[in-house]
């Protein structure tokens, strides 16, 4: 099933077990510097089927378009807290940092190389990924750093990020 969302972006689901949830957060034009907010707080919707639910994070696989290859991290956070703005310096709070139920790690030789894009997909051996329950509804958010030390410039929509939930246990 595929649903085009209000802001454009395009809500995938897979049939069978898992969710399968795909989001292009807004990325800044400017060149980033290390530990530089890479994008702000994005809706991860409809992860879960039924509100009040818990998922297993199962993978994270990311598009870059620009070829940039560089090294990211990626939070999950369970509500709708601000990491803070994209291309600024990282400022999460306490408060906004318990939140977050689960981060990966991108490393630059993560990434695929093909002629148009890179790829990288993180599964769950490499998420080590509790059980996770939103604080209300059926989406969670994430929110990136940059954590390479190499600044680069990306076009606002070249990162697409694809999100893949199991069901957890109630």
């Amino acid at each position: 099933m595929t649903e085009t969302l209000k802001d454009g972006g395009v809500l995938q689901r897979v049939t069978g077990v898992d969710t399968v949830v795909r989001v292009t957060p807004t990325i800044d034009t400017a060149a980033y510097a290390q530990n530089d907010i890479f994008f702000a707080t994005t809706e991860v919707p409809g992860a879960l089927l039924v509100a009040g639910g818990t998922a297993w994070w199962s993978h994270l696989r990311m598009w870059d378009k620009s070829l940039q290859n560089r090294a990211v991290r990626i939070m999950l956070l369970r509500s709708n807290q601000s990491v803070g703005s994209a291309n600024a310096a990282e400022a999460i709070t306490d408060a906004q940092g318990l939140e977050i139920v689960a981060e990966v790690d991108i490393a630059a030789g993560d990434y695929v190389d093909y002629a148009n894009f890179s790829v990288v997909q993180k599964s769950v051996s490499d998420l080590d990924s509790p059980i996770i329950k939103p604080s209300s509804g059926t989406s969670f958010y994430t929110g990136g750093k940059y954590t390479d030390a190499t600044g680069d410039t990306y076009a606002a929509s070249d990162i697409v990020l694809e999100f893949g939930f199991a069901p957890g246990v109630s």
